[in-house]
């Protein structure tokens, strides 16, 4: 298999990475809206373990300060499971996926024959 087929074949299969890595911290919800806020919270999550390691920890302050903005009536504890959740998925990213370094712009759920399909978009220059 050529360079250029793998690269292919992993930016195909980047979403299926992504819903592995959450599938291990939420549990199922019923709720779509709900599981797009999972997706959003594994897509940063996802994208701060693509960094170097040194940065993990801006990254995650980073998050949690736009959680409370986008939350502001949010208690400790719940801003505090937030946070345990994203160091969860990035660690259970970087345990799973370690090589992969593709970063995820957004993402779309569609509904094809009653099952939900996630997409994924991700940088062109990754490859």
């Amino acid at each position: 298999m050529k360079i250029n087929e793998l690269n292919i074949l992993t930016k195909k299969n980047v979403s299926l990475m992504l819903i592995d890595v959450a599938d291990g911290v939420f549990k199922p919800v019923k709720n779509r809206i709900h599981r797009e806020t999972n997706l959003r919270i594994t897509i940063c999550a996802w994208n701060i373990a693509c960094l170097p390691k040194h940065d993990h920890e801006v990254g995650i302050r980073n998050l949690i300060e736009q959680y409370k903005i986008v939350n502001p009536n949010s208690d400790f504890y719940k801003t505090l499971n937030y946070a345990k959740n994203v160091r969860q998925l990035i660690n259970r990213k970087k345990s799973i996926y370690p090589e992969i370094k593709i970063k995820i712009l957004d993402f779309s759920i569609d509904l094809i024959d009653d099952i939900e399909h996630v997409s994924v978009v991700t940088p062109p220059d990754n490859f």
